[in-house]
């Protein structure tokens, strides 16, 4: 059994912060921008609605895959931010 938890344990803790998003930035490619406003939310979220129904659901690792869980996160960030 791999101890899957443990090694994101070490590698978070022996890599800093920055050389983690790098390396996030690399995989995902395309950064959504930062939302900033109630509008862009709306805009992001529509978009998001849109890019995921066309993504096959065993789609993981295609730029568009990985844009979509990117866009994802931006708007989990803002929900997050506004709550």
């Amino acid at each position: 059994m791999d101890n899957y938890e443990g090694q994101l344990k070490a590698v978070t803790a022996a890599v800093s912060k920055k050389q983690l998003e790098v390396a996030f930035r690399h995989f995902f490619g395309l950064v959504p921008p930062e939302i900033t406003s109630e509008a862009e939310y709306a805009d992001a979220t529509a978009l998001y609605a849109a890019m995921d129904s066309s993504v096959p659901p065993q789609d993981l690792h295609s730029p568009v895959a990985r844009y979509v869980v990117a866009l994802g996160m931006q708007i989990t960030k803002w929900e997050i931010k506004k709550n």
